[in-house]
C-alpha cells in the first residue's frame, strides 16, 4: 500500500533580535520571548542563552542582527555596558545596526518599546536600574 503524501517546504522562521540592557530587564526579556513565540510564532534567542565562548561580544551581536528577521528594543533607565575601545553601549550599537539594516524600509520590522511613565513596569525598572547602577567614584 503506497501512501500519497505531499511534502511542502516549511516556512522559514521569523527570528526577532531582542535588544535591551540585561540585568534590569531579566524577567521581562523572558516574558517577551514567550509572547513572541506564542502570539507571533517568532523565534527569539536571548543573548544570555547563547553559547558562550572566547569571542567578541560586539561582533557576535552585530552578526546576529544581520541574520535576524526583525528587531525589538526595550528601553529602560540604564544606558548599558560600554565595551572597551567603544564610545557607545552595546544596546545603543545594536539599535544603530538595526537602523542601518532596516531603517530605510517603508515598514521596517522594528519596534522600540518603553514602559509608560508611572506604570508598575516603569517603577520596577527604575528600582532595578538603581540597584544595578555602576557608580564611579574618583580615586
Amino acid at each position: 500500500m503506497a501512501l500519497n503524501i505531499s511534502l511542502q517546504p516549511l516556512a522559514s522562521t521569523f527570528e526577532v533580535f531582542l535588544s535591551s540592557t540585561i540585568e534590569d530587564y531579566k524577567s521581562y526579556r523572558r516574558e517577551v520571548q514567550d509572547a513572541l513565540f506564542k502570539k507571533a510564532e517568532a523565534a527569539c534567542f536571548l543573548s544570555e542563552d547563547w553559547c558562550e565562548g572566547y569571542d567578541d561580544t560586539v561582533r557576535k551581536c552585530y552578526d546576529r542582527i544581520r541574520l535576524a528577521s526583525g528587531f525589538m528594543l526595550l528601553l529602560g533607565h540604564r544606558y548599558g555596558s560600554i565595551p572597551p575601545h567603544q564610545d557607545k553601549s552595546i544596546t545603543h550599537m545594536e539599535f544603530n545596526w538595526a537602523m542601518e539594516r532596516w531603517g530605510k524600509e517603508r515598514y521596517p520590522p522594528m519596534a522600540v518599546m518603553e514602559p509608560e511613565i508611572g506604570s508598575e513596569a516603569y517603577i520596577d525598572l527604575k528600582d532595578r536600574a538603581d540597584q544595578t547602577a555602576i557608580i564611579w567614584e574618583p580615586d
